[in-house]
């Protein structure tokens, strides 16, 4: 961490807030049958669960008042090659009559060279893939996905995973 995001972080939230800050994440589904979901904290579901509703488009947030950067993201969709990359809050591939098969998440920036953005997503009629990170592919290849869960976590440390679900 540079001297002038570390003067930033200690006048707005004290010297506490040097060791325990962590950018806030959020996210959204649109949801097949449903439309968009409420927005959601990180490492909480973005979508449905168990329902078998596809995941048709999504977006996700990243609060960089403190650490400059942002999120990118894109997905592959059912019989097509994958997105062009969309930024902080814009809503992927939303507007077709498709679904994400395969999600590719990262930061850009400072916050890129601070922390390490963990997602998962959850195919649909099976279970949660395993955690990856920094535009690694989460999902399955011809299996819907129907949510994810997104969440930061300092450079080279694992996030606090809230269950295994």
């Amino acid at each position: 961490m540079d001297l002038a995001t570390i003067r930033t972080i200690v006048k707005k939230r004290g010297i506490a807030g040097i060791f325990s800050y962590m950018p806030e994440v959020t996210c959204r589904g649109y949801v097949e049958g449903s439309g968009w979901r409420p927005p959601q904290a990180s490492g909480e579901a973005c979508g449905t669960v168990g329902k078998s509703k596809r995941l048709k488009a999504f977006c996700v947030g990243v609060d960089s008042s403190i650490v400059p950067g942002g999120i990118r993201y894109s997905a592959r969709v059912r019989d097509s090659a994958r997105e062009d990359w969309v930024n902080d809050g814009e809503a992927a591939f939303a507007g077709r009559a498709k679904y994400a098969e395969v999600m590719i998440i990262e930061l850009t920036g400072k916050l890129a060279d601070i922390y390490d953005v963990y997602y998962r997503a959850r195919v649909m009629d099976s279970d949660w893939t395993a955690w990856v990170k920094n535009g690694e592919a989460a999902g399955s290849p011809s299996h819907a996905i129907e949510a994810f869960e997104v969440m930061l976590a300092k450079k080279g440390k694992k996030p606090l995973v809230a269950s295994s679900k």
